[in-house]
């Protein structure tokens, strides 16, 4: 509607065929159908300070399977006062799924370099927070910090290397930048 604040509502469905074998040693295709219904906001709350909002609900129809459904809520705030040499960036955002079949997909602001796009299933929360400061003109120093909790797990990425054990999985990433 203006300058400071911008909106969105997006629909969007995926329609195919998935191989089945739930019947032993007969393999055979069934319809799937994902619906996604997003809601996004985003507003200048002040010059230094600004608040985006994501509701995203998801509907998974997968033929012989009961219906899955899912939902993420986050709120983000970014600050970055003019004239000044540090800026904040963080989210905290809710989500329940029931599976990883009906994961949902959300852009995290990152380290220069770096990008980060998790997915969010089972229930839980995640939250990051990242860090910028301009020590010289020379030189930025950038941190961040994020954590995703599942409330229903014991055993987060199981049987592989990067087993962990508990229900909480963090992440840091530093960089320092040097310009010549």
């Amino acid at each position: 509607p203006n300058k400071k604040f911008d909106t969105y509502i997006r629909y969007k469905q995926k329609d195919k065929f998935v191989n089945d074998n739930s019947i032993d040693e007969i393999d055979f295709i069934t319809p799937f159908k994902q619906t996604n219904y997003r809601w996004h906001i985003a507003y200048q709350v002040s010059p230094s300070l600004k608040l985006r909002n994501r509701v995203e609900y998801i509907v998974l129809d997968n033929g012989s399977k009961p219906e899955e459904n899912g939902f993420l809520i986050y709120q983000d705030a970014i600050w970055k006062k003019l004239g000044s040499k540090i800026s904040l960036a963080l989210r905290y955002a809710l989500f329940d799924t029931k599976s990883y079949d009906t994961r949902i997909y959300a852009f995290e602001t990152d380290i220069p370099g770096a990008y980060s796009i998790p997915s969010y299933y089972y229930k839980g929360s995640r939250a990051y927070l990242m860090l910028n400061y301009d020590i010289t003109r020379h030189i930025e120093f950038w941190v961040r910090w994020s954590q995703t909790y599942y409330a229903n797990q014991n055993v987060i990425s199981a049987g592989g290397l990067t087993e962990i054990q508990g229900h909480t999985k963090s992440e840091v990433k530093v960089q320092l930048k040097l310009k010549f």
